[in-house]
């Protein structure tokens, strides 16, 4: 979306509007997403959306304004038209005067009568009427509106303390953790891999609790409650007797997989951290 930009124009006397900063519309944050783009780079083109969305909300308000001060000027320079092409004589920019030829009178009542016919008019005097209650009526309304609103009235050229203000925003949790998703499948692990890697963790978890249900006492293994020490001594038995792809690497690449498994997890903290923080 386009945020339109507003200044007072100090040869003219008139608000200006201008086109303003381009930003993306909510609907480009699947493909902001999934872009092969930098996390920072997405992490400020989706700041930019809804830094953007912050700015709408802002220039509808200012917009409502625009509307009446527009009607106000277009109608102010309609009367001034009206009147250049009824004089008599044209007057410069220093107030000097220059009477106007025949075929200049001639031709400013042409223009002024084909005017009057695509305003819809039949004299000058009815179109200046309804024009000047156009301003009157639009004057009030842009009032109101600037008491809502007041940093507006710096567009037209009036001092005022009033600020406009500054739209900012953060990026929904969602959607970071979209992103989050997106840049920990692309860097460090996906969803397959993370399944592998919790099956390792587990029959890592496993062998070591066994290790430790074999270390105790008879007395402390008697404590625990016949069903649930039948359950423990089965699972045991049958950990014991297969090897998991956990079982294999570990026997293969010993404390490295348990680096690896544990490494993993601080990266993904880490990214999840520095994610967050920049959103």
């Amino acid at each position: 979306m386009e945020i339109p930009v507003y200044e007072y124009d100090e040869v003219t006397g008139k608000a200006v509007r201008h086109q303003g900063e381009h930003y993306p519309d909510s609907a480009a944050i699947p493909d902001i997403i999934s872009s092969p783009s930098p996390a920072s780079v997405k992490i400020n083109k989706l700041k930019a959306v809804y830094v953007g969305e912050a700015e709408h909300a802002i220039a509808i308000k200012e917009d409502a304004w625009w509307v009446e001060q527009n009607t106000i000027q277009t109608s102010e320079d309609s009367i001034t038209t009206i009147d250049r092409l009824e004089s008599l004589e044209l007057v410069d920019s220093l107030g000097g005067k220059t009477p106007y030829t025949n075929d200049e009178l001639k031709a400013n009542k042409e223009e002024l009568d084909a005017l009057l016919l695509e305003a819809g008019f039949s004299t000058t005097a009815e179109w200046k009427a309804d024009l000047n209650a156009k301003i009157k009526e639009a004057t009030t309304n842009r009032d109101g509106v600037e008491n809502l609103y007041p940093w507006v009235v710096a567009y037209r050229g009036v001092t005022t303390k009033a600020t406009r203000p500054v739209a900012t925003a953060t990026i929904p949790r969602d959607v970071l953790k979209q992103l989050i998703a997106k840049q920990r499948d692309a860097e460090i692990r996906n969803v397959d891999d993370t399944l592998a890697d919790l099956a390792k963790m587990n029959s890592l978890l496993f062998s070591v609790v066994a290790t430790i249900y074999s270390t105790l006492t008879p007395t402390a293994i008697n404590k625990i409650p016949a069903a649930e020490k039948a359950v423990i001594d089965y699972a045991i038995k049958r950990f014991t007797a297969i090897q998991t792809r956990g079982d294999r690497q570990l026997a293969t690449e010993g404390t490295k997989l348990i680096d690896k498994l544990f490494d993993r997890e601080v990266s993904i903290a880490d990214m999840v951290d520095l994610l967050i923080s920049k959103g």
